[in-house]
């Protein structure tokens, strides 16, 4: 498995040395309504509209930046037949950064979903979960310039259905982390699920137990994030039992070996924001100022991204209290 990841960092070394001969990649231009991007963020969770989607609806998104200019990058997955990639200058209005889809099913047996932004070295990696009815594995694009990527490359092994999920990745101390949920064989039907560690060093190959527990509570989804110099992993935990819709956003600190984490014991999603609960969500930390992308079933029954900007202290006190 190394040799994929070899190739995919010699992939993107070819793509940025060609890029410097090439004329300088300008980013694309703001949506027409381009002032609305400069207002204030709104007080308390606002919903967002994103655009590639019948109704601006979109599950399990991921945020990364500032990168090329922009400050907020934003991937996201629509009714796991297609995942986007948009970006945004206040988080709240996102455009297209790449027209078409990133990852789709068609021409595929697979299903994608868990799209997750990481940056590795120069370069930001698109990484996806692909799967079958009897197999999961994570494969990345990457970019050095946010406009060319390269084509898909696995970068885990093929593992049982379940086995791989969430994932959050994270290079730290010169070493390329995943955090991933295990809940096979029954996915989010079983009664209960691990969170394991992987390293790049051994092409994602071995995996460990993160000791992570919330009583009635089981890990299904993972965002990893820096706040103040200090790993935050947020844990997206369905009820048990429930259904993998219905449940609640929990935070981890520590981290920074990949299994030292403190379990803080407190939902940190607002209440009453979704019927059953957020169900992914991902966070970006700017100075002392939290932003969070909840997703979760609306009450209209379609999947809704909400945006929410508050001070990192009171999204802590939620975590704490």
């Amino acid at each position: 498995m190394r040799r994929f990841l070899s190739a995919l960092l010699v992939a993107v070394a070819v793509a940025c040395e060609r890029s410097a001969t090439a004329p300088p990649i300008v980013p694309p231009s703001p949506p027409p309504d381009s002032s609305v991007l400069h207002l204030p963020f709104p007080a308390g969770p606002t919903p967002i509209h994103l655009p590639g989607t019948p109704d601006g609806g979109g599950i399990e998104s991921d945020a990364f930046g500032p990168w090329q200019g922009w400050p907020v990058w934003l991937a996201y997955n629509v009714a796991d037949t297609a995942l986007f990639l948009t970006h945004s200058v206040n988080g709240l209005v996102f455009s297209m950064a790449v027209h078409e889809p990133m990852a789709s099913t068609a021409a595929t047996d697979t299903q994608v979903s868990d799209p997750e932004l990481v940056q590795v070295g120069d370069s930001v990696w698109f990484v996806l979960l692909r799967n079958t009815r009897s197999q999961n594995w994570l494969v990345a694009r990457a970019s050095g310039d946010g406009a060319r990527w390269t084509p898909e490359r696995p970068i885990t092994p093929r593992v049982a259905w379940a086995a791989m999920l969430g994932p959050a990745l994270r290079a730290e101390g010169g070493v390329l982390h995943l955090w991933s949920v295990n809940a096979a064989p029954k996915g989010c039907s079983g009664p209960t699920s691990v969170i394991e560690h992987r390293t790049a060093a051994d092409g994602f190959a071995a995996a460990d137990t993160v000791p992570l527990a919330w009583p009635g509570y089981t890990p299904w989804h993972l965002d990893v994030v820096a706040v103040r110099s200090v790993l935050w992993l947020l844990v997206n935990a369905h009820v048990t039992p429930g259904g993998c819709a219905r449940g609640h956003v929990f935070v981890a600190v520590g981290g920074t070996d990949g299994h030292d984490w403190t379990a803080l014991p407190s939902p940190i999603d607002p209440p009453g924001l979704y019927p059953g609960g957020a169900y992914r969500s991902t966070l970006q930390i700017v100075a002392d100022t939290a932003t969070v992308w909840w997703s979760g079933i609306a009450a209209d029954g379609a999947w809704r991204v909400v945006g929410e900007r508050l001070p990192v202290d009171s999204l802590l006190a939620r975590a704490s209290h």
